[in-house]
């Protein structure tokens, strides 16, 4: 479970839970959205200033590196897209 402003998401897979070169913790991972969540998440993606949990690791600020989308008309009833969100150290 990954935690954004106490957003719980389900991630389909984490791909990425370490830190870079600089030492900045970075998470990357997928999570499936739903025509019904798109308004919300899509409004906490704008905010664009973090604070996130992985699992029961110690929270940290973040910022988008990344993310991108495999459907760009969740307007739909019944439509689902699975976004790929990379977030970085503030």
């Amino acid at each position: 479970m990954i935690y954004i402003n106490s957003r719980a998401f389900h991630e389909e897979a984490l791909l990425r839970n370490d830190r870079t070169e600089e030492g900045k913790r970075l998470v990357e991972f997928t999570f499936q959205v739903t025509h019904e969540e798109y308004h919300d998440v899509t409004v906490l993606l704008y905010e664009n200033d973090f604070n996130v949990q992985v699992g029961a690791a110690e929270p940290f600020r973040a910022e988008i590196l990344q993310y991108s989308t495999d459907t760009v008309n969740l307007y739909e009833p019944g439509s689902r897209s699975l976004y790929t969100l990379a977030l970085i150290e503030k």
